[in-house]
């Protein structure tokens, strides 16, 4: 070994790894993962074809969403005349009903008043959550499907580079992340102002029923006690409610996403702080061309710097041609 006083670590037998290897050359250069006694190749566990899975389309809950509001609409106008309540224009209140049944604010300034609207009113509550379900469940499934590409996406990253470089792209893509988010929450402050603006100038509340007001239909909640009851408060509850609840859905997303980057990013840490395995301690060897099973403190130092990033192989050859360079003027200058 080229540095003799570097402290010595003897490694473990290679006759198993070296018939491993061979397979390893035979089969594209798979890389090798080290789990406990057993040792698999990137290509069992990272198919090439998952980073291409496209996320779940919401075109489904779309389609469904607007085939209900307009079958919800002909019927609440269809029995118009069996609704009690503060009325306004019939069409603006059958969808405005239709809007406050899916959302489930259910304010309770229209309701039926027939038992067959009734029974109809109990179909539209119970079809409009079987459609938020599908909205749920189709959300749920694009964040399982974008984890696993997450996964695996951070697997073939930080082999086709060094896991600081992965790190630092995953820093970057997390930070348009938060990006996104920050906008998300001021998108969804300047629709509940609207909001409070609104009811105050068409509804004539004052300031604090009016904030009360958005922040139960925000939520959902609906007590009942403050509603829209003019008929241009109405159009606008129309357009507006629809609105909040798809920003407020797309805020959570893009939490969600936020927080799966980060896992991402802990991940990568793992990758850069991970011990040593015989497979990584055999790769220090090659650092050096005297290979002879042993390690020495350089050779250790030398391949950390190679994995964070540090150092390259062209700085590695770099140096090492300096040395030899200088060696060899040594030796001439001792002959001469």
């Amino acid at each position: 070994m080229a540095f003799n006083d570097a402290k010595m670590v003897m490694l473990p037998d290679f006759d198993a790894l070296a018939t491993q290897k061979e397979h390893e050359s035979e089969s594209k250069k798979k890389t090798t993962f080290s789990c406990s006694d057993k040792t698999i190749t990137s290509s069992d566990i990272i198919p090439a074809e998952i980073e291409r899975i496209d996320p779940p389309s919401f075109k489904l809950p779309a389609i469904c969403l607007g085939i209900y509001m307009v079958v919800g609409t002909i019927i609440y106008y269809t029995v118009r005349n069996q609704m009690r309540g503060k009325k306004t224009n019939d069409l603006i209140d059958a969808i405005y009903l239709t809007v406050v049944t899916l959302s489930t604010v259910g304010y309770g300034d229209i309701v039926p008043h027939t038992d067959a609207t009734k029974l109809l009113s109990a179909i539209l509550a119970f079809s409009g959550m079987a459609i938020i379900g599908l909205i749920l469940c189709t959300g749920g499934h694009y964040l399982v499907v974008k984890q696993q590409v997450m996964l695996f996406r951070t697997l073939n990253l930080c082999q086709k580079v060094n896991p600081t470089d992965a790190m630092k792209e995953i820093e970057a893509e997390n930070k348009l992340k938060f990006h996104k988010c920050v906008i998300g929450s001021g998108i969804m402050m300047v629709l509940m102002i609207v909001g409070t603006f609104v009811l105050g100038s068409l509804e004539k509340m004052d300031s604090d029923d009016a904030i009360y007001c958005v922040i139960t239909t925000v939520t959902t909640l609906g007590f009942g006690d403050e509603s829209f009851s003019t008929g241009s408060g109405r159009f606008f509850a129309i357009l507006w409610i629809p609105t909040t609840s798809t920003g407020l859905a797309q805020l959570f997303l893009c939490l969600a996403e936020l927080l799966v980057g980060k896992k991402q990013e802990k991940m990568i840490e793992k990758i850069i702080a991970k011990k040593c395995t015989p497979v990584d301690l055999e790769a220090m060897t090659h650092v050096h061309d005297d290979y002879d099973k042993v390690v020495g403190m350089t050779d250790f130092i030398v391949y950390k710097l190679k994995e964070t990033g540090k150092i390259n192989e062209d700085d590695i050859s770099a140096a090492m041609k300096g040395y030899e360079d200088h060696v060899y003027k040594q030796e001439k200058k001792i002959q001469d």
